[in-house]
């Protein structure tokens, strides 16, 4: 009798037990669509654009880099973004280098992506006399890159964009 019960009851268990494990395979995964950039860099920016006399800049933007992917994105993160920190930059070393607050905003359709800074108050520099006019280029950087650690010397696979005076 136990060799029924056996046949009859764990023989079909362990077969659909069996028949489930192998059903349930995994689908290969599909390897991430490659996404392939454009990137347009404006060459230059008006100095009274980027340095302001109000302290609230909170919603002003300025557009310097537009990157436009070849098929429509939902979230800049599913791109591998170039510019990671931006600087300040003074060619003539007179004034340390200074970071750049900015953002990634993506346009509501999805095709392209704008790097946007945040325009900086007059007043937060220094007491000298209009030391923000000693700044020459805007250096924009990827991950690798600090502002704080930049040599003049290493300033190659790095973007400049002139400050107009």
């Amino acid at each position: 009798m136990n060799v029924k019960l056996m046949l009859g009851i764990f023989l079909p268990l362990v077969i659909i037990i069996l028949s489930v494990l192998l059903i349930r395979k995994e689908p290969a995964e599909q390897p991430l669509p490659i996404i392939e950039l454009q990137i347009e860099t404006v060459n230059s920016i008006p100095s009274v654009s980027l340095f302001v006399d109000k302290t609230d800049v909170s919603y002003d933007r300025i557009i310097i880099q537009t990157v436009i992917p070849n098929k429509p994105i939902s979230s800049p993160q599913e791109v591998n973004l170039p510019v990671s920190r931006i600087c300040l930059f003074d060619i003539d070393g007179l004034k340390a280098m200074r970071d750049v607050d900015f953002e990634y905003a993506l346009t509501q359709q999805g095709t392209a992506i704008k790097l946007l800074i945040v325009p900086l108050p007059k007043s937060a520099f220094d007491s000298e006399l209009q030391p923000y006019t000693y700044y020459d280029e805007i250096l924009l950087m990827g991950p690798e890159k600090s502002c704080r650690v930049l040599e003049f010397s290493n300033l190659e696979n790095v973007t400049h964009i002139a400050i107009e005076k």
